[in-house]
């Protein structure tokens, strides 16, 4: 049984093992990013108070986060 030497298949591999890793790399050094600027809570905040809220009725998005429950999970200046 003879290999089979394509070139076209190898780069194929080739650029999609390069792309995987990149791509890796890049994800890395966004969450780590993320973490060190503290921005992904203050996104996630925003946009759920964007999505749970009607424009004409009750704020929903602020009413969750005074809720007991979930006041209790933030974190505040002192801890």
């Amino acid at each position: 049984m003879e290999m089979m030497d394509n070139p076209y298949l190898d780069t194929i591999i080739s650029l999609v093992l390069i792309y995987a890793v990149l791509s890796v790399l890049v994800s890395m050094a966004v969450e780590w990013l993320n973490d060190w600027l503290r921005e992904r809570g203050l996104f996630l905040k925003a946009n759920i108070e964007r999505m749970v809220n009607d424009p004409f009725n009750l704020p929903f998005g602020r009413m969750l986060y005074r809720h007991p429950m979930i006041g209790r999970l933030q974190r505040t200046a002192s801890r």
